[in-house]
């Protein structure tokens, strides 16, 4: 009773208990009881070995198949209304009889039983999003799940995962580390970002044993831990922050004068001084919060966003406005808590509900031509991958240029397997390029990247200088960056003699660790390279052939 107490004091303390109703006071307390997994559940988890590589941590933006949400429910009916009119709701029901009662609720209440399905299976608790596995790719085409220790002592929550893995039909792999889901968010490209308690809740094993784990069962080479801003309460990034894409993120606002201020701007300064995955500087956008409000916490669901909303109005379209200049073409929608199980500030409809991979998912990677760029000739690359094992056709590039007319469309030429290029050519200086990539296999699946395509596509501007450097080093025509992961090096290289060239990395002991040969244009091509084994420390990058040669030191 003692911690309960204190629980409730600390939320008190800290402006977030502003709710009457009993049974979510009891339930906010029950989600905070308790730092960790007890040490039965602990000895009890099973860890298998790792995903066959490459494995990558699949991100909240990319297709989902379906969400998850738990049965009594945290959320709306209105919510679960919405999300059934285009995609697949899958409701957690401890027994067939539940699951009748659910079904008599959703017909009642108007919810389109056609998008709907049940896994039937006991829980403790309705915050799927903390206790249900993370998404992976791993051995080039496949969708697994990855299960940890649930770090609250909810032994069937903890369990949950086993049964979602065999509805989807897909592998699970236990990873040993006490994890929670609403302290997790990833790019897409090997980062994550987690607070603190990543660390401090797994005291056991090393940061550096922590992040092989990290890397071995999600792919992920840049684990970001860092403290979180909100103070010393859940320590969950989705109450502060959330990737809106690879390369924008949305971090929490608070008025000036309140305690959490100076943390989450220094927060939202750190990431706007970093590199994501695309090579450029971080887009971050804010959200203010002038009474607790959870505007970070909210879902995003293929191509719409369901953002919790408590008022006052003027604030909430404020912070779906904010929402609609990020992620434009996406349907932005403001969701109200229920009466009984209201939204908190630090407990509300992203907590509640979890995204589910395809696990056919036809995946495009690309990393963009943008900003300012030498021409005259711009080559771009992308690999898809079908996890269906479908056939894959077309593959497409679709273009506009200087904003006039509509988009079109150009077939990307398969230079190997799953690798496609495409070069614009005939362009004028100052021409202003607007892209994206389309692919579609035969499993009737269609996919654009990114991923929400022609409203929010890639751009560029034509510089028509092909200015080849002459001095080691020169970033004009020689650009790489390690992805956001630092699995892999992008490079960006602007030519005046098209042809075949061939592209090494050399460590500090001037041994080649690394090297590919590829057909690059006369003006900007745009690549990567596999470093995923390639150790910490400072490469020599040297692009060579028809005379030329540039280099340039980077730091992994």
């Amino acid at each position: 009773m003692k911690k309960l107490l204190q629980a409730k004091a600390l939320i008190l303390a800290l402006g977030l208990f502003q709710l009457p109703a009993i049974a979510q006071t009891q339930m906010q307390a029950d989600r905070t009881n308790g730092q960790f997994a007890t040490e039965e559940m602990q000895r009890a988890f099973q860890e298998t070995n790792p995903p066959a590589g490459p494995v990558r941590a699949i991100a909240e933006y990319e297709r989902s198949a379906a969400v998850l949400v738990r049965y009594p429910f945290g959320i709306p009916m209105e919510l679960i209304k919405e999300l059934a009119k285009n995609d697949k709701v899958i409701t957690i029901v401890a027994s067939e009889s539940q699951k009748n009662t659910v079904i008599t609720q959703y017909t009642q209440s108007g919810v389109n039983l056609s998008n709907c399905d049940f896994i039937i299976a006991k829980t403790d608790s309705y915050w799927t999003r903390d206790y249900t596995g993370w998404f992976a790719m791993y051995d080039t085409n496949k969708v697994g799940l990855v299960d940890f220790i649930y770090n609250r002592p909810r032994p069937n929550d903890d369990e949950f995962p086993k049964y979602e893995a065999q509805y989807l039909g897909i592998e699970m792999f236990g990873m040993k580390l006490k994890q929670t889901g609403g302290n997790y968010m990833t790019d897409g490209y090997g980062s994550a970002v987690q607070s603190h308690i990543a660390y401090t809740e797994n005291s056991s094993l090393s940061q550096a044993q922590v992040n092989q784990k990290m890397k071995d069962y999600l792919g992920i080479t840049h684990h970001d831990v860092v403290q979180d801003p909100n103070g010393e309460y859940i320590n969950h990034v989705d109450c502060w922050g959330k990737y809106l894409a690879p390369n924008k993120i949305l971090i929490r606002k608070v008025p000036d004068n309140h305690p959490q201020h100076q943390a989450l701007e220094d927060m939202a300064a750190y990431f706007a001084a970093q590199t994501c995955a695309w090579g450029t500087k971080y887009e971050v956008y804010r959200a203010l919060a002038t009474d607790e409000q959870p505007y970070t916490n909210s879902l995003i669901l293929n191509n719409r966003v369901f953002v919790p909303v408590n008022g006052p109005a003027s604030v909430d379209n404020d912070a779906l406005n904010v929402y609609k200049t990020a992620m434009p073409g996406y349907e932005i929608i403001g969701i109200k808590g229920a009466s009984g199980t209201p939204w908190l500030g630090t407990d509300a409809l992203h907590c509640r509900t979890h995204e589910v991979a395809d696990k056919g998912y036809l995946y495009i990677k690309h990393y963009p031509i943008l900003g300012e760029q030498a021409g005259p000739d711009y080559k771009i690359e992308a690999d898809v991958v079908s996890c269906a094992n479908a056939t894959i056709s077309p593959v497409q590039c679709y273009y506009r240029i200087n904003g006039s007319g509509s988009f079109k469309a150009a077939d990307m030429t398969m230079e190997s397997t799953g690798h496609y290029t495409y070069s614009f050519t005939g362009l004028n200086k100052n021409d202003k390029v607007e892209y994206y990539i389309s692919a579609a296999d035969n499993s009737g699946r269609k996919e654009t990247y990114p991923f929400i395509g022609e409203p929010d596509p890639f751009k560029f501007t034509c510089m028509n200088e092909t200015n080849t450097c002459t001095v080691t080093g020169a970033a004009k025509a020689l650009r790489a960056w390690f992805n956001a992961g630092r699995s892999e090096l992008a490079v960006s290289v602007s030519l005046n003699i098209a042809g075949t060239y061939r592209i090494k990395l050399y460590n500090t002991a001037g041994e080649e660790v690394a090297a590919m040969t590829k057909e690059l244009v006369a003006g900007t091509s745009v690549f990567s390279m596999d470093v995923y084994s390639q150790a910490p420390g400072t490469y020599v990058l040297v692009v060579e052939g028809n005379g030329i040669r540039e280099t340039m030191k980077i730091l992994k």
